[in-house]
């Protein structure tokens, strides 16, 4: 049994460099978390903001009235 042999090439890692100055309030477990992060460094709790989603479910909910407000239009 023949097993080829692989030569793997080791790759150093930098560490990240994250801004502290610009930083922001777990919500979590209020630590400074960097601003750009996007999970918090103490508790890995989700640091992002929901506004977006938030902005889509009310979009959604808009699309959806008046799609069934022309339905209604058009049926009744």
């Amino acid at each position: 049994m023949d097993e080829e042999y692989l030569e793997f090439n080791e790759v150093e890692e930098l560490p990240e460099e994250l801004d502290f100055d610009n930083t922001k309030k777990c919500p979590h477990c209020n630590n400074p978390v960097p601003g750009d992060s996007l999970l918090c460094l103490y508790c890995g709790g989700r640091v992002v903001s929901n506004s977006r989603s938030l902005w889509f479910i009310l979009t959604a909910i808009i699309v959806c009235i008046i799609f069934t407000f022309v339905l209604f239009l058009i049926f009744f």
